[in-house]
């Protein structure tokens, strides 16, 4: 059964986030948005206005950089989806081989029919595809992680047989008063990698158990 999206949605009148969907008013210089939703696709820093929030307005090619005054949030958007997040896909009827794919947020738009639409690139699927944010449920993996698990594994069966070669190669050619040095640099570099690879793999492993199901 396809999952149902957790509800981490923004109450009316929050600051915006990206990913919010805004109601955008009070403009004097284009008059014709006010009343317009849009979806911050980006915030941000300014010395003098605090903060720029770059909105796709519906029926808007490009968009707009707003300030908080002229922008308010729209009750019930899923803070949750936003660009550069990861996802999982549900709910098509349409493109039912596309359920339950993993996928990366890369844009965002509004569309004056349907509302925020996704533009994601699903794992295993060619190309960019054009979702709306009803077919999204956020994840808190990475479509890769299992991947870098074995990837992360072959390299740690490949440096160790690396290592045993130079230690090999060491023993043979390096003069014998500097073999200790030698030997030591080696080991420690050694543990040193396995330590950082025990990391890795520790925080893969943790990111599989958290990903929904």
């Amino acid at each position: 059964s396809d999952p149902s999206p957790p509800q981490s949605a923004a109450p009316a009148g929050t600051e915006p986030l990206e990913g919010t969907i805004v109601t955008v008013h009070s403009l004097t210089k284009f008059p014709e948005l006010n009343g317009k939703q849009g979806v911050v696709t980006k915030i941000t820093p300014h010395k003098q206005f605090g903060q720029v929030f770059t909105v796709s307005i519906t029926g808007s090619k490009e968009p707009h950089p707003l300030l908080r005054k002229n922008i308010t949030s729209v009750e019930g958007t899923d803070i949750d989806l936003k660009i550069g997040s990861k996802a999982r896909v549900h709910g098509l009827v349409k493109n039912e081989s596309l359920n339950n794919k993993n996928a990366r947020i890369r844009g965002m738009s509004m569309h004056e029919k349907y509302g925020r639409m996704m533009e994601v690139r699903v794992q295993g699927v060619s190309g960019v595809q054009y979702l709306l944010d009803r077919h999204l449920v956020a994840a808190d993996h990475d479509y890769s992680t299992v991947t870098e698990v074995v990837f992360l594994a072959a390299s740690l069966y490949g440096f160790k047989r690396l290592y045993r070669r130079m230690y090999r190669i060491n023993m043979k050619y390096t003069p014998k008063s500097l073999v200790p040095t030698s030997k030591y640099f080696l080991r420690h570099t050694f543990d040193a990698t396995l330590k950082v690879a025990s990391w890795l793999d520790f925080r893969a492993k943790s990111r599989i158990s958290r990903a929904p199901k």
